[in-house]
């Protein structure tokens, strides 16, 4: 990646919106932006917004300009604001392209904006996390990391291990200087403690990052009318399923994504409970068996709730009372598809079953794989550190090599200390424009 280049890219959500924004960045964004335009703008002034026309459509569209260093890349960047059409929003970076703009490559953006020293690694990351979160919980965590929260944390830790460091090595060069004085053991026991205490803390109070394709799989079942497809359909908040007084109208699943405030799910739809009499219905009968084994979690419907299964214990089950406006039973979660009640704490329940209790959100930050390993290497080091602390004493070097593992370590999650590969995987997965 070249940063003499100038860079374009649509910025925005694929498809059709109110608005759609192409980014470029390097030496020519400016000048490039306004070939665009018709007239030419005379005022321009940086991160003002400047009302323009398209030079051939006649479009009224917005412009942003930014200065170096002022801007997000750190070098000169412009930003056409223009109705959302795909079509349209091509047809401009293909100009833009023609006049001398390359198309960005996947996350070159937040690339440039690390490599100029705007943001770290783990920040850029955050950036990626956050477009990528599935929950309320993952995109709070996602923005912790985006805005900073672990690189604050990392430049604290390595402050305090390169000082622990720095008196450790003075032991060793400078034993006789009577002004140096060298870290006593119990000093540097207590240091170590403190700093393995914080990085313990760290991997307890954040969110984990496990990148798969897997949704887990919540099937509603219970017996025919018990309100199954009346439930789906308010869960989704959106008439998906059949709904008629007639008992076995859903003869097959029915799949649909549902946001929990944990994360998204597949909702199942499931055919009800009938006798094996015909063909059709052992057919169902079949298939519904199949789906609630592959089930994570599963939605035991019933109208009063008489009729739940020992086996509703389980804390995979969740027991629901549909048409809590019309019934009065006393067993399950009561809910209702007309009125809305018990939803809210239906979703939640859904939510802790498919993905586990959340822990408190303020404190959490998102760790990915990465930030995981090394983490991991600079508690190994630092254990090795702190096995017999009055090595400091007779061993010092040794103590040192110990605690530069631990700070190269730190150092790497916020690309203090990286590398061309590291810097290449990490951006390869971002999107094109970011």
């Amino acid at each position: 990646m070249h940063l003499d280049d100038t860079i374009v890219a649509i910025s925005s959500a694929a498809g059709h919106g109110r608005r759609g924004i192409i980014r470029l960045s390097g030496p020519a964004a400016w000048e490039l932006a306004l070939t665009l335009l018709s007239p030419r703008p005379t005022d321009l002034l940086p991160r003002r917004w400047i009302d323009a026309d398209l030079a051939w459509e006649r479009i009224g569209i917005g412009l942003l300009l930014f200065r170096t260093p002022a801007s997000f890349t750190g070098q000169d960047m412009a930003e056409l604001h223009v109705p959302g059409i795909p079509v349209l929003l091509q047809r401009l970076t293909a100009e833009l392209r023609r006049c001398g703009a390359r198309s960005a490559a996947p996350g070159e953006f937040s690339y440039r904006a690390c490599e100029l020293g705007k943001i770290d690694i783990s920040r850029a990351e955050g950036i990626n996390a956050v477009i990528h979160a599935q929950s309320e919980q993952e995109f709070s965590a996602a923005s912790a990391l985006r805005c900073g929260e672990l690189y604050r944390w990392t430049e604290r830790q390595s402050a305090e291990l390169a000082e622990l460091l720095a008196l450790v090595e003075a032991g060793i060069d400078f034993t006789d200087e009577h002004d140096v004085g060298a870290v006593t053991a119990d000093e540097y026991s207590r240091r170590i403690d403190a700093l393995r205490w914080h990085l313990e803390e760290l991997q307890i109070h954040s969110r984990r990052w496990h990148p798969t394709d897997h949704q887990p799989l919540v099937v509603l079942a219970g017996a025919p009318n018990a309100g199954k497809s009346s439930l789906f359909n308010a869960l989704l908040g959106h008439q998906r399923a059949i709904v008629s007084p007639v008992a076995g109208t859903t003869r097959d699943s029915l799949a649909a994504p549902l946001r929990t405030p944990s994360g998204v799910v597949t909702l199942v739809d499931s055919a009800g409970y009938e006798d094996d009499s015909t063909h059709l219905r052992a057919s169902m009968n079949q298939m519904r068996a199949g789906t609630m084994q592959r089930a994570d979690v599963v939605i035991l419907v019933s109208e009063t709730g008489d009729d739940f299964p020992p086996a509703a214990s389980e804390p995979q089950i969740i027991c629901v009372k549909s048409k809590a406006d019309i019934s009065d039973g006393s067993a399950g979660l009561a809910v209702s598809s007309v009125t809305g009640v018990g939803m809210g704490e239906l979703l939640s329940r859904i939510g802790h079953c498919a993905f586990g209790k959340p822990a408190a959100v303020a404190s959490r930050i998102f760790l990915n794989q990465r930030h995981m390993s090394e983490l991991e290497l600079a508690d190994s080091a630092l254990a090795r550190a702190a096995d017999t602390p009055h090595r400091v004493e007779t061993e010092p070097e040794l103590v040192a090599a110990d605690l530069r593992a631990a700070l190269d370590s730190i150092g790497r999650i916020t690309g203090t200390i990286s590398s061309d590969d590291i810097l290449g995987l990490i951006f390869g997965r971002f999107c094109v424009g970011k």
